[in-house]
């Protein structure tokens, strides 16, 4: 897919390459127990917001246009499309996401660095637990 329209910049991605989207929460451990609820409320948000991306093109395509300040119906639709059929409705994050990361990354560290000290997956779990995810699911 590719982006030609005037005024916006995206990134083009053809579409033979297998992109892993994530959409997750960084931050510190610290601040996971500090606000654990006002992640989990995030979270929450996110998933709710892919979930109208991928069922209410209408709304998602209205609120692309005022977030990208753009008038260019085709394109937001294009563009509503094409996230519809690749954001998962819930992420978790995996040791793949963070070997990529640590990859990039220029702290000598990193190459020592195991991805799995980096995920905290349990806010993700405990949302599913509670079954919120059920009332977005098709």
């Amino acid at each position: 897919m590719a982006f030609r329209k005037k005024g916006l910049k995206a990134l083009v991605v053809p579409e033979d390459v297998n992109v892993k989207w994530y959409t997750g929460l960084i931050t510190l451990e610290k601040k996971i127990k500090e606000r654990r609820r006002a992640m989990i409320q995030f979270i929450k948000a996110q998933i709710e917001a892919v979930s109208i991306i991928k069922k209410d093109p209408t709304k998602a395509r209205a609120a692309l246009k005022s977030y990208f300040r753009s008038s260019d119906d085709d394109l937001m639709a294009e563009y509503q499309n094409y996230l519809a059929v690749k954001l998962p409705l819930v992420t978790r994050v995996g040791t793949d996401n963070i070997k990529s990361l640590l990859l990039t990354s220029t702290n000598p560290a990193a190459n020592n660095t195991k991805p799995e000290e980096f995920i905290d997956n349990s806010l993700v779990d405990e949302i599913l637990r509670e079954g919120f995810v059920k009332q977005f699911e098709q």
